[in-house]
């Protein structure tokens, strides 16, 4: 799971990795200006995404216009901490003071799908994945909420000059612009 790359990172059993979400939930002073303090990693990012909630077919009459808040006490499939999906969906309702109701838990992202569509509950999905779901088995896709997030490339700043992972940075650069 991408969110293992910093953890990784910091004990030296990666030079660098691909990484979703928000690199601050591991390194406060990501990207920020921080006194006193050198940012932990080095972060290229390579594309935004966006994650929709996908309900079980049967709950059609349901989902549509509601809000994150009525959303979060209906059935959700959970999932570890270091997913994308625990990251983005723990910050969110952290906000709004409330919990998801977590009925089961999975660790890949075909699996929650598969949940999805046999009625366990709630997901996040990406975008692109939802719609081809919604068309092809049915789920309902929720029309008011949507978390938006980023797909990157890291390495620890303190290994970013070193020659394979700055010629790495170097691709990166070439094909993701």
């Amino acid at each position: 799971m991408s969110g293992e790359v910093p953890e990784r990172l910091k004990r030296d059993e990666l030079d660098a990795g691909f990484f979703l979400g928000d690199i601050r939930d591991f390194d406060a002073g990501a990207g920020l200006a921080v006194e006193g303090r050198e940012q932990l990693c080095q972060v290229k990012e390579l594309a935004r995404l966006t994650y929709r909630v996908v309900g079980p077919p049967f709950l059609a009459g349901v989902i549509p216009g509601r809000d994150w808040t009525s959303l979060a006490a209906l059935p959700w499939i959970g999932t570890p901490y270091a997913s994308v999906h625990d990251r983005l969906l723990a910050r969110l309702f952290a906000e709004l003071g409330v919990r998801h109701n977590v009925v089961a838990s999975v660790d890949q992202e075909a699996s929650m799908v598969a949940m999805v569509r046999t009625g366990v509950g709630l997901s996040l999905c990406r975008e692109s994945i939802a719609l081809h779901e919604q068309q092809a088995n049915g789920p309902v896709i929720a029309d008011r909420v949507k978390v938006d997030t980023a797909l990157s490339f890291v390495c620890l700043n303190a290994r970013a000059l070193d020659p394979s992972i700055a010629h790495a940075f170097d691709v990166i650069h070439r094909v993701w612009g």
